[in-house]
């Protein structure tokens, strides 16, 4: 049995596939208009099917035009049905419906799309644990980036409601998530790896907002007077000043007459042996086991031979540790990011095969 038409309350509205933000009434109107003057549009109504249900996923403005004015079948041929696997392969047929062609998403409809897309349980349209990858949802909906950022940034609500920018607010809550961790005394590469950034962004971010939280909680420093501190004159110092033969008499006392010189100083040389040495070089990471980052006085001679990395190793295991993890870190990566590369070139050589176009070698 061939069907016609398709009944208006067989077509699930409710299901999250509506990413505008408002329903345009005067787009409404005309399309009554030209509904009631049987004028056929260029687009069709765009339908989903999954487990035998039918979700509408374009045409949320013609269908609301068929519906004020009580028309509750639509003829088929008016529509297109297209096979769905999931849920989520639904919302994305609705993201992308209206970027090329219909009335064009605007930066609060980019706004819901992206907050929609982060929501999805496996996290595959985010950067980070907080940020959304703007050039992945670009590619899933079929949209341009430059229009998914704008609505990433620049959307802030209303004049009569105001929002800070997705954005801001992606950021507001990383920030306060790596300091939290920060404070709890996580290193900055293990708060990375937690939640899935780099290490450069929770350093950048430890550095510039950890030291103004710290001055803010400091309490406030009363200003003390000088003139609270009492202080001794300097006019008379005859009572605590020390002569100089006064000196010469603790020194005769401690040394001995044979320990001081014709001029009373204190005699000292070295021997022939003493004075030809080399002077010794004092190696701090040597002596304490303090790197270089970690000395607040005196830095160390840097191991330059593999001999003297070795002793440093020694002499600070963690500090190779650390290095170790860093560079085991930068190779998973490094190899997330060649995984990436490899199925984007097997993508654009399906694409070039069907196309018929040659890619160089």
């Amino acid at each position: 049995m061939t069907v016609s038409t398709i009944e208006i309350t067989s077509i699930i509205r409710s299901a999250g596939t509506q990413f505008r933000a408002n329903m345009d009434d005067d787009n409404v109107l005309d399309m009554m208009d030209l509904i009631e003057r049987g004028v056929s549009f260029k687009t069709k109504i765009r339908l989903a099917e999954l487990d035998g249900h039918l979700y509408l996923t374009d045409g949320f403005h013609r269908i609301e035009a068929y519906r004020r004015l009580d028309i509750l079948e639509i003829p088929v041929d008016q529509c297109v049905i297209v096979p769905a696997s999931s849920r989520e392969e639904v919302r994305l047929l609705a993201m992308g419906a209206n970027v090329q062609h219909g009335k064009g998403n605007t930066n609060a409809d980019y706004y819901i799309i992206i907050k929609k897309m982060m929501e999805i349980g496996d996290g595959k349209y985010m950067k980070n644990a907080f940020e959304p990858d703007t050039t992945k949802i670009a590619e899933a909906i079929g949209a341009a980036r430059t229009a998914v950022v704008r609505g990433y940034s620049n959307y802030k609500g209303t004049k009569e409601q105001p929002i800070p920018s997705l954005s801001q607010q992606c950021k507001e809550r990383r920030d306060a998530a790596i300091l939290e961790k920060h404070k709890e005394g996580m290193s900055n590469r293990a708060i990375a790896k937690l939640f899935k950034m780099g290490s450069s962004t929770v350093d950048e971010v430890v550095s510039k907002k950890a030291p103004e939280n710290a001055n803010l909680a400091k309490p406030g420093t009363p200003e003390v007077s000088n003139s609270a501190i009492p202080m001794a004159s300097t006019e008379d110092r005859s009572e605590t000043r020390a002569t100089a033969s006064f000196v010469n008499e603790q020194l005769e006392e401690l040394l001995g007459p044979d320990g001081l010189d014709v001029d009373g100083n204190a005699a000292f040389s070295l021997s022939e042996d003493e004075a030809d040495a080399p002077v010794a070089r004092f190696d701090v990471l040597a002596a304490t086991g303090f790197g270089k980052d970690q000395s607040r006085y005196t830095k160390p001679s840097k191991p330059t031979t593999e001999y003297e990395q070795v002793e440093a190793a020694k002499a600070n295991p963690v500090k190779l540790q650390e290095e170790w993890m860093g560079l085991c870190d930068e190779e998973e990566i490094l190899k997330a990011k060649l995984s990436e590369i490899t199925q984007r070139k097997a993508q654009v050589q399906r694409i070039a095969t069907q196309s018929g176009i040659a890619l160089p070698e």
